[in-house]
């Protein structure tokens, strides 16, 4: 089933991965305000779960899907409740991994690991990552706006809290012990990941060929998926210290032989 996310967390998120880079190369207007207040939108977790197309609410301040988002009202949530309804499972974020178990047994598969992975942020420079403190320096602040412009939202988050907890309670003594497991039995690929991540050297652009003066931030998880992960980040090749130097070596060799 879908999950659903504390409001201001989801509107954080959202503007941190793509809403930011655009305020910051806008020319001449501020199509998209010129802060996460001005941007925020209303009800923007409850109008994209019902309609979808959550960029219609999230883009220019003057997109006509705005107003239909601020006009979301109990008619509309009622809407969306009977949507969610068909779903046997409805999860907020914080439980992924007793949202993940349970969707494990209801469909009789195995369980899959998982880690999480920060998805990079749009229009930022390579590796640059923001901070909730960086976009809300005023968290109070921010949190307030967030409850004064999402009150669909609110519900939507507490209506789901209150079920999924319900149907977590209601689960055997089983069910906790595997999920005590499988939490225990991640451990190990997290700490690898750090360490691999630990060993991580200097990071080039493929296509100038320029070293990065920074490594690229650290990416959970186990070490082919952090791999896959470096490999995929827009055409930045990063080599551990020992590849590194092994590189230089070959360097070296090749121009001995041609001095030869």
């Amino acid at each position: 089933g879908p999950g659903v996310r504390e409001p201001l967390s989801y509107y954080l998120s959202f503007y941190k991965w793509k809403v930011a880079g655009i305020q910051r190369e806008q020319r001449g207007g501020h199509e998209y305000g010129s802060s996460f207040l001005e941007w925020a939108p209303h009800n923007l977790q409850a109008w994209s779960l019902l309609n979808g197309g959550i960029d219609t609410i999230a883009g220019p301040l003057g997109s006509l899907a705005r107003p239909r988002a601020r006009a979301f009202g109990a008619r509309e949530m009622r809407a969306l409740s009977s949507k969610l309804a068909h779903f046997d499972i409805v999860a907020p974020l914080e439980y992924f991994d007793e949202h993940l178990l349970m969707i494990a047994d209801a469909i009789g598969l195995p369980l899959i690991s998982h880690s999480a992975v920060a998805p990079p942020h749009m229009g930022l420079k390579k590796g640059e990552r923001l901070s909730d403190a960086l976009v809300c320096p005023n968290m109070t602040r921010c949190r307030e706006r967030v409850r004064a412009i999402a009150p669909w939202d609110a519900q939507l988050y507490s209506a789901a809290r209150a079920t999924f907890r319900s149907q977590l309670a209601a689960q055997p003594r089983s069910f906790h012990r595997r999920l005590r497991l499988f939490r225990a039995s991640r451990a190990p690929a997290q700490q690898e990941g750090r360490v691999c991540c630990a060993r991580q050297g200097k990071c080039h652009d493929k296509a100038t060929g320029a070293w990065l003066a920074q490594p690229l931030p650290c990416v959970p998880g186990w070490r082919a998926l952090q791999n896959l992960v470096i490999d995929d980040r827009g055409g930045v090749c990063c080599m551990s210290p020992r590849a590194r130097a092994g590189a230089g070596r070959a360097r070296r060799r090749r121009a001995q032989v041609r001095l030869r």
